[in-house]
């Protein structure tokens, strides 16, 4: 058996990773538009994950490029419009918007962006993440699902990724106003599916 398969059927990257009975499964789901926000300072590189993503994924990207940084964007945005057109699909599938904190801000607010990638300093982060929080409920959310998810998302990998959940907000109806894992759920939550 291969240490590593892909699936193209059910859209999933399969890995064995310590050993047997162990394994990550990765499964790719679009989610329509997804809105990428970059700063000055590594602007193509940030696209750059952030979009092999969202494409892999089956999603069509937005680009808000800093004010410094256009011509390089234009010039980036132009061959992946090139390559994808080459390989008969639209180009507008991945998009660039040229300007500044008002488009961030439009992206931020508009519910037709379902996911946003914002790269910036902490302070704009923070008023971008207040914007997009304004959007979503989540008092019907499956509580069995959400809590192993999230603490997975926190600490599951053990540090072995460059990414983890750092936060988790929680509407005041779940959790009486504070994040208590043992009020998320009842009688409790459920063990993690992830031993």
């Amino acid at each position: 058996m291969q240490s590593s398969y892909e699936d193209q059927r059910h859209n999933e990257y399969h890995c064995d990773l310590q050993g047997p009975g162990h394994a990550l499964i990765e499964q790719w789901n679009p989610v329509g538009l997804v809105g990428i926000i970059t700063a000055f300072n590594f602007p193509v590189a940030v696209y750059g994950w952030n979009n092999a993503i969202a494409l892999i994924s089956g999603n069509v990207c937005l680009w808000n490029e800093t004010p410094t940084t256009s011509l390089i964007s234009v010039a980036v945005i132009k061959i992946i419009a090139k390559v994808l057109e080459d390989n008969r699909l639209p180009g507008a599938i991945c998009s660039l918007t040229c300007g500044g904190a008002d488009i961030g801000t439009a992206m931020a607010k508009d519910e037709r962006v379902n996911l946003l990638s914002f790269t910036g300093s902490t302070p704009v982060g923070k008023q971008v993440a207040l914007m997009v929080q304004e959007r979503f409920a989540f008092e019907d959310a499956d509580l069995n699902l959400v809590v192993p998810s999230a603490l997975f998302a926190a600490v599951g990998t053990a540090g072995q990724r460059c990414t983890t959940a750092r936060r988790l907000m929680e509407s005041c109806s779940v959790g009486k106003g504070t994040v208590q894992w043992h009020d998320l759920s009842s009688p409790k939550p459920p063990p993690p599916r992830f031993k």
